[in-house]
């Protein structure tokens, strides 16, 4: 079969409802019988999720298609809830049964920024760390506007990367070494250019900005990414004549990520904070998540002790209206499980108070009902 992607991106759209008269009519047996429809590709998913019926409005297969097409995160997120297989998949992990399983989004950064349209401007080169593509792809999304505003032009890598992290944090080096070379291979087009590298997930980052050198000290590569990774806040501080947004009626939370504050350090970020107005508090202290090691078996109550001793007294204690300000996607997920909070990232909280932009042309939806992660200010989860 074949969503007529093709046609459609060329414009022969009788051409297109040709071939999706044939994919309908190869879809008919799966129809009778109320069988999902798993897209693998994504572009390919959404012709079926909605051009389809757009271009075929008078065929009542078209909208069956439509309410019967689902991403793979949607099947692994919606099969992961179920408390049977959820156990099992806890069980074969080694993850604690008191910790929740992640739940993956439904469209994935890289994917967003594939139908993106960068403006012209100086540019940079945006680190996409496996988080942020899989996970929180609205925290990408809302640093692609932070950069754009700042007159810079995005790009990002052709292929996925890695940091190795997984593989450096469990002691195998030598998987460590084989991710970070194949890394270096996909940053070369930006390092021949001189390109910033700019993280957004702390622990990457820093991967980056120390490990890497460390572990292939004979590469030149290497050390040429470690003068060009940047925080985010170190590049908006470091922005001739860029001025943030105003917070001046914001109060924040801040938790900076271990990581960040051993490797980078957190002050361009207090800086910014400062410039902008923000009235800050800084946590000072681990979440006690610390990657993998909060959620394996045996090592929760730990995980709990940890976040006890300064970072969830000081989201009890915070203001009712305060935002949770948290760059780790670790700082993130201990908050919103064991504190009951949303937090944000730096540049959710940027990107929320930019003007409005002038066009919704690449306003991506949002996963489940969180608009910017809902950047719900400190405010309680709501059961469910």
């Amino acid at each position: 079969v074949c969503c007529g992607l093709t046609w459609i991106s060329t414009g022969q759209l009788d051409g297109a409802r040709k071939q999706l008269r044939a994919t309908l009519d190869a879809l008919e047996p799966a129809l009778r019988d109320d069988l999902p429809i798993v897209g693998l590709e994504p572009s390919c998913t959404a012709v079926l999720r909605s051009d389809l019926a757009e271009l075929l409005p008078d065929d009542p297969r078209a909208a069956k298609v439509v309410g019967s097409t689902l991403t793979l995160a949607e099947v692994l997120n919606a099969t992961l809830r179920g408390p049977a297989l959820a156990a099992m998949a806890k069980r074969a992990g080694g993850i604690d049964a008191r910790r929740p399983l992640p739940q993956f989004a439904r469209q994935t950064f890289r994917d967003w920024f594939g139908g993106h349209r960068s403006p012209l401007g100086t540019p940079v080169l945006l680190w996409v760390d496996t988080f942020t593509d899989h996970f929180t792809p609205e925290v990408g999304q809302a640093a692609v506007r932070v950069l754009e505003a700042a007159g810079y032009s995005v790009q990002i890598t052709a292929k996925p990367v890695c940091c190795g992290l997984t593989w450096i944090s469990t002691g195998q080096l030598d998987g460590a070494r084989k991710q970070l070379r194949a890394t270096l291979d996909a940053l070369e087009p930006a390092l021949r250019d001189d390109l910033p590298i700019v993280g957004l997930e702390p622990s990457c980052t820093a991967v980056l900005r120390s490990d890497l050198a460390e572990l292939l000290p004979d590469d030149p590569r290497a050390a040429k990414v470690v003068g060009s990774t940047l925080t985010l806040a170190e590049v908006l501080t470091a922005t001739p004549e860029w001025v943030p947004p105003s917070l001046a009626r914001v109060r924040a939370l801040a938790q900076p990520h271990c990581h960040q504050h051993a490797v980078m350090g957190w002050a361009e970020d207090a800086a910014l904070l400062a410039q902008s107005g923000a009235e800050v508090d800084t946590v000072g202290g681990c979440c006690g998540l610390a990657g993998n090691f909060g959620v394996e078996r045996g090592h929760y109550d730990v995980s709990v002790a940890v976040a006890e001793t300064a970072l969830l007294p000081a989201v009890r204690a915070a203001a009712h209206d305060a935002v949770i300000l948290a760059d780790g996607f670790s700082c993130r997920t201990q908050l919103e499980q064991l504190g009951g909070v949303h937090s944000v990232h730096l540049a959710q909280l940027l990107a929320y108070y930019l003007p409005p932009e002038p066009s919704v042309d690449d306003v991506a939806a949002e996963q489940d009902d969180t608009p910017l992660d809902s950047l719900l200010l400190g405010q309680p989860l709501e059961e469910t």
